[in-house]
């Protein structure tokens, strides 16, 4: 478990560690990189990403909640890489 789950929010309403919502889109964007890297030099990046993560998530660390532009920056990075993805499924 995530310790932004075990210990909530912070007293300033920001979250108490690296939010367990930014991984998909971390790795989602890492995916990126599946065609010009090497598949062991891709899986050893994968992995390093991953565990990072995992550090983070259980880091006491204090993080601002996404809020006002945030969150319209996140669902165009979530509709570019669509279509990006898109992209590359058409043209295989």
């Amino acid at each position: 478990m995530a310790y932004s789950g075990a210990f909530g929010v912070a007293e300033n309403d920001s979250l108490s560690a690296f939010s367990i919502h930014f991984t998909p889109l971390v790795v989602t964007g890492l995916f990126l990189l599946d065609g010009p890297l090497k598949h062991n030099a891709f899986a050893a990046v994968l992995c390093a990403v991953i565990v990072t993560l995992a550090i983070l998530q259980i880091a006491p660390l204090r993080m601002d909640k996404l809020t006002g532009p945030w969150v319209f920056m996140v669902n165009t990075y979530v509709l570019v890489l669509t279509a990006v993805y898109s992209l590359i499924l058409w043209a295989n």
